[in-house]
């Protein structure tokens, strides 16, 4: 349950963290 809960957390962030860098680098662009 904590390992599910803590993949989930980390996915999560790791699908925010592409988001603001796709969003810099268009602004950007």
């Amino acid at each position: 349950m904590e390992f599910s809960l803590r993949f989930a957390l980390l996915s999560t962030g790791v699908t925010f963290a592409y988001l603001v860098a796709f969003g810099l680098i268009a602004l950007h662009a």
